[in-house]
């Protein structure tokens, strides 16, 4: 029987994409990090928890009606401060694009980006965060 809980995370995020970009990163890292924990110890109920934990940030960053794409997590999260950083912001009406880069600092040093879109209501939401291969070729991954 687990005694893990699923993870929380505060509803305080930043008004501004730029910021709320470099929240999310923190949070998804804080979650992959929890999740490739918890899939080691092989709990009953884990992969449950697991995405319970990740609808959480969904919901902190999200619109109510956002369908998430399938979860994805290593022992490496594919988001951290560490490796990704803040490349550019644009914004046109009430949409936001943020590019950020992200250069692995071990083999294979591979480099390639995000794309963090969002969406102006009452405040900023993320609507969708692509995935930039080197070629350039986008591919949902929130």
């Amino acid at each position: 029987m687990t005694d893990t809980k699923i993870l929380k995370f505060d509803d305080q995020k930043p008004n501004i994409p730029k910021e709320i970009t470099l929240s999310f990163i923190k949070d998804y890292k804080i979650w992959s990090d929890f999740a490739s924990k918890l899939e080691n110890r092989r709990e009953a109920k884990g992969r449950a928890i697991i995405s319970d934990s990740y609808d959480n940030i969904i919901k902190k960053y999200c619109t109510t009606d956002k369908k998430r794409q399938p979860i994805a997590y290593s022992s490496d999260s594919m988001h951290s401060l560490d490796v990704e950083a803040i490349e550019s912001e644009t914004e046109d009406n009430n949409k936001c694009f943020v590019k950020t880069k992200v250069t692995l600092k071990h083999p294979p040093f591979s480099t390639h980006g995000y794309e963090y879109v969002f969406i102006k209501k009452d405040s900023w939401y993320l609507e969708e965060v692509f995935y930039i291969d080197r070629d350039g070729t986008k591919a949902p991954s929130l």
